[in-house]
C-alpha cells in the first residue's frame, strides 16, 4: 500500500532518495511475514518530511532496533550474505538519511499489528528555503 501526499519538496540528490526508498522497500520485502502487506507512507508535518515503511515480522526485541543500522548487523542469525543481502542496507540508508541532514529510526509494535516500521525525518526544502 502507498500513502504519499502532495506538494512535498526536499532539495538533495535524487538518486540517493530513489536508493533509500529501494531499500527500505526491499527489507520489508525480505523481513515481512508471507503474504502480509507493506505500507509506505511520504507525508510532512509542519516542517519535516517523513518517509516510512512498515511490515508486519517476526518480533524483534527492543535493544536490537538500534543495531539494526549498524554494518553487517542482522536480527535474525539463520539469514546470510546466501540468503539474503549482504546485511549493509540499512546502514547505508542510514548514511544517505544524515547526508539529507535527517534521522532514521525503527520501532516494533508489539501491541498492535506486530509489524516493524521504518521512519525517516527530512527537512522539507521549502522552509529551508524561506517559503512559507
Amino acid at each position: 500500500q502507498c500513502r504519499i501526499e502532495e506538494n512535498l519538496w526536499l532539495y538533495g540528490s535524487e538518486a540517493a532518495v530513489q536508493r533509500l526508498i529501494s531499500i527500505l522497500l526491499e527489507n520489508a520485502l525480505k523481513y515481512a511475514d508471507e503474504g502480509s502487506t507493506i505500507c509506505l507512507r511520504l507525508y510532512r508535518r509542519r516542517r519535516v518530511i517523513y518517509l516510512e515503511t512498515a511490515n508486519p515480522c517476526r518480533p524483534i526485541a527492543p535493544e536490537t532496533l538500534e543495531r539494526l543500522f549498524d554494518r553487517f548487523y542482522r536480527a535474525d542469525p539463520s539469514r546470510s550474505r546466501c540468503t539474503g543481502g549482504s546485511g549493509i542496507g540499512l546502514s547505508i540508508a542510514k548514511v544517505i538519511v544524515e547526508a539529507h541532514g535527517g534521522q532514521i529510526r525503527a520501532q516494533y509494535d508489539l501491541q498492535g499489528d506486530h509489524s516493524i516500521h521504518f521512519t525517516a525525518s527530512l527537512r522539507d526544502s521549502r522552509y529551508a528555503a524561506g517559503f512559507s
